[in-house]
């Protein structure tokens, strides 16, 4: 995840390819969210990444699955607005599961905040390809 000031801002910061990589990993993060806390639905995601980091800040609060469901609202619309087309989500899934859902206040995660968006997912795909090519050429010794 990742966030600047408002949902809004968040989402056209991010191009194209980030913006349907945000859609599809939120969608994940809160169908395994409603799965963890047993909601069996075929419509749901499946289950993954349950230790992500994301996910544990998820389980912490209600109110950090409201915020992450308005992050995702903001991301489904700015996509409506760049390609005039619904994008095909399970949006209404996850709200009508959020409304079971009582009202907690949000806890705080650093990971959301700072930088901009793009900015932390460029320093993380930089790291990324770093540790990646460490591994692929690692120095081999006689």
């Amino acid at each position: 995840m990742f966030y600047i000031n408002n949902f809004e801002a968040n989402a056209k910061e991010l191009d194209d390819i980030l913006l349907n990589k945000m859609i599809l990993e939120t969608t994940q993060l809160l169908s395994t969210f409603f799965r963890l806390k047993g909601v069996e639905d075929n419509r749901l995601y499946k289950e993954c990444y349950q230790n992500h980091p994301c996910q544990k800040w998820l389980q912490e609060s209600n109110g950090n699955v409201l915020w992450l469901l308005n992050l995702l609202k903001a991301y489904l619309q700015e996509y409506k607005l760049r390609k005039k087309v619904e994008h095909k989500n399970i949006l209404y899934i996850l709200e009508q599961y959020s409304n079971l859902l009582k009202n907690e206040p949000m806890t705080y995660w650093k990971g959301l905040f700072g930088k901009s968006g793009c900015r932390n997912y460029f320093d993380y795909i930089e790291w990324k390809k770093a540790n990646q090519w460490k591994t692929i050429h690692k120095k081999t010794e006689y």
